[in-house]
């Protein structure tokens, strides 16, 4: 973030001041805006956006955040005029400052980001809000926070802070996040899943392709990695080039079979067993023993799966759900030749290193409140491809 001009909307308390406490730590100058006089500065969209390119020169970041909340009432009892407060700021605000904003990243030709907060409500009914916009996105106080979420979490032993938004909107508005595009990051303790709720890391298949740049990625942080394979030589070099003291390699074999792109018609079903075996069994063979190890040592740890934009579009350019991106059989320059075919983004290219910064992300304390999520690291294809 060292340099980016971010414009932060309701950033004048709860998560969007925690938002520009976290930025401006990281290296970007803020401009926050809001309707809270004693707090922050009073101006219209189109101005903000003007006084920000005045002041900066461009906009790297737009963090839509402001937002106000509704009593939750029974349907039956809605206030139609509060109503039309809510969405006029928290529908209709959002999207005419997106709009000038894309404005000016479009005419100072910035590769932008543009991150807004929501509602865990927009993808779960039944909720403890009254309207999937009014949530989250607001400008609560950091109690006030602490307190709406504590009585419906999934998670034992942590609180939803503030932080927690700051830190996944930090994660979504840096280069880290390069290929992550149209994506929605629930920061929900797992709640929209089971509600209807020095580190060491192993990494399975960690001797190439986004293993081995997921090693180097989390070695860099402070982490020591150990990776398993099949391909014992590639294994070793890999431990050797980081560094033994930092690398263990141990021998595994839950190779990540491919299986070729066949009419359904046509299905191996000899190959489709393999697959299935080594991707889903052995995957879920790791999990068990991992989080039993866990759990015995006490540890609050992470567990982060690779899988494929397949899973959450169908007819895509991989044959099942799991079998594309998350298979370490593939050397960087595969994943780009793959993937540069059917891509969105323009002048950026899929790497190894995309996934393997998004699995740092998920991995580390500033996923803290981030549980049981997909996040697809897929360029916005899921969004635009059907």
């Amino acid at each position: 973030m060292e340099g980016k001009i971010v414009i932060i909307t309701g950033g004048a308390s709860g998560i969007g001041a925690e938002a520009a406490r976290l930025f401006t730590e990281h290296g970007a100058r803020v401009v926050i805006t809001d309707v809270q006089d004693k707090l922050g500065r009073k101006t219209e969209v189109e101005n903000a956006i003007k006084f920000t390119v005045e002041k900066h020169g461009r906009i790297d970041v737009l963090f839509s955040n402001a937002g106000i909340p509704e009593p939750l009432l029974d349907i039956r009892d809605l206030n139609l005029e509060a109503f039309d407060r809510v969405m006029a700021v928290n529908v209709r605000g959002a999207a005419a400052f997106i709009k000038h904003g894309a404005r000016a990243m479009v005419e100072k030709k910035t590769r932008g980001s543009i991150v807004c907060t929501t509602s865990v409500a927009s993808v779960i009914a039944g909720t403890v809000v009254p309207h999937g916009y009014t949530a989250s996105k607001h400008a609560l106080e950091a109690s006030e926070i602490e307190e709406i979420f504590s009585e419906t979490a999934n998670l034992k032993g942590i609180v939803l802070k503030a932080r927690h938004v700051a830190d996944a909107a930090l994660f979504l508005a840096s280069d880290d996040s390069a290929y992550v595009s149209g994506h929605n990051l629930l920061v929900d303790g797992g709640f929209s899943v089971f509600e209807v709720p020095q580190q060491c890391r192993r990494d399975a298949g960690g001797a190439s392709g986004i293993g081995a740049e997921a090693a180097r990625l989390f070695t860099e942080h402070g982490a020591r990695v150990v990776i398993t394979d099949v391909k014992d030589e590639l294994g070793r070099n890999v431990a050797v080039s980081i560094g033994e003291d930092k690398v263990s390699y141990f021998h595994c074999d839950v190779r990540k079979e491919t299986e070729p792109l066949l009419d359904i018609r046509d299905l191996n079903l000899e190959a489709f067993d393999r697959v299935m075996a080594v991707n889903v069994r052995g995957a879920a063979a790791f999990i068990k023993h991992v989080a039993r190890a866990m759990v015995e040592k006490k540890t609050r740890g992470s567990i982060v799966c690779t899988t494929s934009v397949a899973s959450v579009i169908a007819g895509t350019v991989v044959p099942h759900g799991y079998t594309a991106s998350k298979h370490a059989l593939m050397e960087a320059s595969e994943l780009e030749e793959i993937f540069s075919e059917t891509a969105n983004l323009k002048g950026i290219v899929l790497k190894a290193r995309h996934v393997a910064e998004a699995a740092l992300f998920l991995a580390s304390d500033d996923s803290a409140y981030v549980s049981g999520h997909n996040l697809l690291v897929d360029g916005g294809f899921s969004v635009v491809k059907n």
